[in-house]
Parts: structure tokens; C-alpha cells; sequence
């Protein structure tokens, strides 16, 4: 509430209306909302519905904006016999959204996360100098007998 909202309720007559109550229900979907997060069925559902006019945007769901994809190398293709993978994930991510969207994505609870923050490489181009993005990478170690189908995914 701004300053002038204080002084305006504090000078005014009527007294300030009270906080509406909420149900459980809609506690637990604000608190969703808050987070960032959908719940899976209600994303499931809009998925089976009829496609909508090409004018409306469909919004992607929070896991989607976390992990930017699965970071396929030669070097991280051995790592996933031993239920190690590689993704790209927004650099402002957290180990706890990155464990939640993987959970939310594939169905999955990571074991383990650890967190690499890539720099960029220095380029040319022609006299101009110049950088590559920063990104940050996140290997998720899956349960014994777990796995993600990197490739049919992205």
C-alpha cells in the first residue's frame, strides 16, 4: 500500500474494508500462482481443448521458462548411464525450481542438482570484439532405474 493510500484511509471516513476470506482451494492456487507453478492437470486439460484463435499467445507453464533444454554433447552423453543429465536453465533459476521443474516436466524427483555457471567465450568478427551469452547449466542425477527421453522432448 503507497503512502498516499496510508493517509488517504487514516483521513477518510469509512473504515477500511476488510480482507476477503478464501478456501483452502484458492489459498493453495494463489500460493501455486506466488511460486510461479501450474498444476499439472489443469495444463493437461487446456492441452485436449480446441486450439484457440492464432491471435491469443498461449503462456508456457514455469518449468518450461526454468529448463531451456537439455544439453546434448559428446561429453555429457556418457553421464547418462548413470542417470546424470545436462540442461540448460534460465540464469536466475534456483536448485529448488530446478528440482520442481524437472519434477513437473517429467514426472521425476531429482536425487541431486548441482549448479554451473558457464561464462562466455570471447569472439571477433571482422575488428569488432565481442562475447557469447552467459548460461547457466544444471546436472540433475536421477533415482536408480529412472530416466528422461532427452531427445523426444525438445
Amino acid at each position: 500500500m503507497g503512502l498516499l493510500q496510508v493517509l488517504r484511509n487514516k483521513f477518510s471516513k469509512k473504515p477500511p474494508l476488510p480482507a476477503p476470506q478464501m478456501t483452502a482451494e484458492e489459498k493453495e492456487r494463489v500460493k501455486f500462482r506466488a511460486l510461479g507453478v501450474q498444476e499439472r492437470e489443469s495444463r493437461e486439460s487446456t492441452a485436449e481443448a480446441p486450439l484457440a484463435a492464432p491471435s491469443a499467445k498461449v503462456k508456457p507453464t514455469p518449468s518450461e521458462i526454468v529448463i531451456l533444454g537439455p544439453h546434448v554433447t559428446e561429453k555429457s552423453s556418457p553421464g547418462r548411464g548413470t542417470g546424470k543429465y545436462i540442461f540448460r536453465v534460465r540464469w536466475g533459476a534456483t536448485k529448488g525450481e530446478i528440482r520442481y521443474a524437472i519434477w513437473a516436466q517429467y514426472g521425476i524427483r531429482p536425487t541431486h542438482i548441482a549448479v554451473i555457471l558457464m561464462q562466455g567465450k570471447r569472439v571477433r568478427f571482422g575488428r569488432t570484439r565481442g562475447a557469447t551469452k552467459r548460461w547457466k547449466k544444471a546436472i540433475v542425477t536421477l533415482p536408480k532405474g529412472k530416466t528422461i527421453d532427452v531427445y523426444g522432448t525438445y
